[in-house]
């Protein structure tokens, strides 16, 4: 079994990225020509092993998912735009506006000019990027269960919004009278559920990670009509950080380095990229200097790296944020994990109180408002004496 699993390792990382690609590539492509066999031979497979490779891997076919990404990019342009149907559908990969109308209202259950009417939805449902709605001034009517764990930093601006899940009935997911449903692009995994939605609310797919905070929520606001509300998130967002970077200019004159890790399981962290839990705010908008193995291995390939504990120490900033899940006890516990752990209490962030645990509930999501919560995080915590204890946020 050992041998199995690591001869078996290296094939399903090339699984993972040959499916990573293969979807990259389509997003960049789909308002071309497109066959099955045209991408196989790109990806280096048999056409037929293709075709039941994506299946396996996306809940649907080839042909289903090409007409998915391109009704979904055709809402977007439906929204921002008043270009009329016919070049629309043209963007986005149909020669005949007439096949795109019928395909969009298959998928929809609407036509292209009827989804168009709601260009100021009120009433919506957010399977994420609720820190990115909450910067345009809107809660969310309801919020799925993941979200909703992970959103412990914005529960004053979720007070109201219902907690679903997939399993919540239709019949009070209809009560709710949505006006759109947000969904995140990793649920084209989910092809039943999106179908399910759609019979809901209109559904919007928006590409999850990899997008400043800037940047979501001017795009979610044109989307939205509320460009206006996004354009003045921004200069806030702007005027804070600021005033953030000008609060931290006597510690970065010391030079010294802060980082982000993440605890999974016993024995497993994680160091993020500029990509997630607020590492892009750290290290570019407040301009902190990272670790020196960091900078290297993590920061410059832009690249997630998975290090055992037992070699943390190789990679320890004198600042050290460690996120931790509150979920399953590591959090509440950390005193008395620390006191367990050689490797822990040997880090000199430990011995001189600059070790600062935080919560998985708090820091997994890094979008619009959120970006300022955390960026008001690092900095009061940077700037406030240190103490050779455990320090929980």
């Amino acid at each position: 079994m050992f041998i199995f699993r690591k001869q078996s390792k290296p094939y399903n990382e090339k699984v993972h990225y040959s499916i990573n690609m293969i979807l990259q590539y389509m997003a960049e492509h789909y308002d071309q020509k497109l066959t099955r066999k045209d991408l196989a031979h790109k990806m280096g497979f048999h056409e037929s092993y293709f075709s039941t490779f994506f299946k396996q891997s996306m809940g649907m076919s080839v042909t289903e998912y090409i007409a998915q990404i391109r009704i979904d990019e055709a809402k977007k342009r439906l929204l921002q735009t008043d270009d009329q149907i016919q070049i629309i559908a043209r963007q986005v990969g149909y020669a005949d506006s007439l096949y795109f109308s019928r395909k969009f209202r298959q998928k929809t259950g609407r036509t292209p000019s009827q989804f168009r009417m709601n260009r100021r939805p009120e009433r919506i449902a957010a399977f994420q990027f609720v820190g990115s709605l909450v910067a345009i001034g809107i809660e969310p009517v309801c919020i799925d269960e993941e979200t909703d764990l992970h959103s412990d930093i914005l529960k004053e601006h979720l007070a109201s919004s219902l907690v679903i899940n997939e399993h919540t009935p239709d019949d009070v997911f209809k009560s709710l009278q949505l006006d759109v449903i947000i969904v995140p692009n990793y649920y084209y995994s989910k092809p039943a559920l999106i179908k399910r939605l759609e019979q809901i609310a209109p559904v919007l797919v928006l590409p999850y990670a990899g997008h400043h905070a800037v940047q979501e929520v001017l795009s979610i606001g044109r989307l939205l009509g509320r460009e206006n509300e996004a354009n003045e998130w921004v200069k806030r967002f702007e005027q804070l950080s600021q005033q953030a970077r000008n609060s931290l200019s006597s510690f970065r004159e010391k030079g010294e380095t802060v980082a982000i890790y993440e605890m999974r399981g016993h024995d497993k962290v994680y160091m993020w990229s500029y990509e997630a839990r607020g590492a892009f705010y750290l290290y570019e908008t407040l301009g902190l200097k990272p670790p020196k193995a960091i900078l290297e291995e993590v920061l410059l390939p832009n690249q997630h790296t998975v290090i055992p504990l037992e070699r943390l120490g190789e990679y320890e900033a004198d600042h050290m944020f460690f996120i931790v899940s509150d979920q399953y006890g590591w959090y509440r516990q950390m005193d008395k994990r620390m006191e367990e752990s050689d490797v822990l209490r040997q880090l000199s962030a430990v011995k001189n109180g600059t070790f600062y645990p935080v919560k998985l509930e708090e820091f997994r999501f890094d979008e619009g408002e959120r970006a300022l919560l955390l960026m008001d995080r690092f900095v009061s915590q940077l700037t406030q004496p240190a103490y050779p204890t455990i320090v929980h946020m």
